[in-house]
C-alpha cells in the first residue's frame, strides 16, 4: 500500500467513526455563535409573531474562561535536572521564549483552548522551516481548526496519547 493510500485510509478511518462526535461539536459551535434555534423554531415563532431571541449565556462562559486563560498565562521556563545543567536550562528557556514571542503563540494558544472549550478538540503543529530566504530554519506554530483534525478513532486517552496516529487535512489546488 502506497503512503498516499495509507494516509487516506486513516483519513477515511477516522471521518466515518467519528461523524457523530463532530455533528455535536458543530452544533456546539453554533450554540456558542447564537445560532441555537432551527429553522422550524423559527419559522413557529415568526408565525406567533414573536421574535426569535436568543439569550445566550454560554458565549459569556466560554469568553470568561478565555479571559482566565490569557489572564492565567506563564512564561516557559526550562529547569536545569542538577545544578550542572543551570546554564542549558537557561539556553532552553531563551530558545523557547524566542519560539513563543516569534511566532504568536499566545494567539495559537488561546485559539486552541477555545477550541477545546467549545468542540472539545484542538491542535497546532510545530515545524522548521527552511524556505529562502532564510539561511537558517525557522520555527513556525500553525494552529488548526478543530474540523480540520483527525485521529485514531480507537484512542480512549483525551490528550490522544494512545492514538496509532493523528494528521491534520488541508486542502489546497
Amino acid at each position: 500500500m502506497s503512503d498516499i493510500a495509507k494516509l487516506v485510509r486513516m483519513f477515511d478511518e477516522a471521518e466515518s467513526a467519528s461523524s457523530d462526535a463532530r455533528d455535536a461539536s458543530n452544533r456546539a459551535r453554533d450554540y456558542k455563535d447564537g445560532k441555537q434555534l432551527t429553522t422550524d423554531e423559527i419559522s413557529t415563532l415568526n408565525k406567533r409573531g414573536q421574535p426569535p431571541v436568543v439569550i445566550n449565556k454560554i458565549v459569556g462562559t466560554v469568553e470568561a474562561l478565555v479571559g482566565l486563560e490569557i489572564q492565567s498565562r506563564t512564561d516557559p521556563k526550562a529547569f536545569p535536572r542538577t545544578p550542572d545543567h543551570q546554564q542549558g536550562a537557561e539556553a532552553a528557556t531563551d530558545s523557547i521564549r524566542y519560539v513563543s514571542d516569534n511566532t504568536d503563540f499566545d494567539i495559537s494558544r488561546t485559539g486552541v483552548w477555545e477550541d477545546m472549550l467549545v468542540e472539545g478538540v484542538g491542535g497546532v503543529e510545530v515545524i522548521h522551516d527552511f524556505r529562502p530566504p532564510m539561511r537558517e530554519p525557522e520555527i513556525k506554530i500553525n494552529r488548526y481548526p478543530f474540523d480540520r483534525l483527525f485521529w485514531d478513532p480507537h484512542s480512549r486517552e483525551h490528550d490522544f496519547s494512545d492514538a496509532r496516529y493523528k494528521g491534520a487535512v488541508i486542502w489546497s489546488d
